[in-house]
């Protein structure tokens, strides 16, 4: 999942059913606190950040992703 104009704004990510952190890539960096990562690319230029969302899909009928912004 990727969104742009996001790099620097974003402290933490989770899904809201149970909270659970998402992983994401800024800047070609790794941000999170855990420690399975796929090789994700970001566009530094446009702020981008990359979700890591997982291979598995939650249960629910529509996942949503908390963010907390800084």
């Amino acid at each position: 999942l990727h969104m742009l104009n996001m790099a620097g704004k974003i402290e933490y990510a989770q899904f809201l059913h149970d909270g659970s952190e998402i992983l994401y890539t800024e800047g070609g960096l790794s941000v999170g606190r855990g420690n399975a990562w796929e090789d994700m690319q970001c566009n530094e230029d446009n702020g981008e950040i990359v979700f890591s969302l997982p291979h598995v899909p939650p249960k629910g009928f529509v996942p949503v992703i908390e963010v907390f912004l800084k």
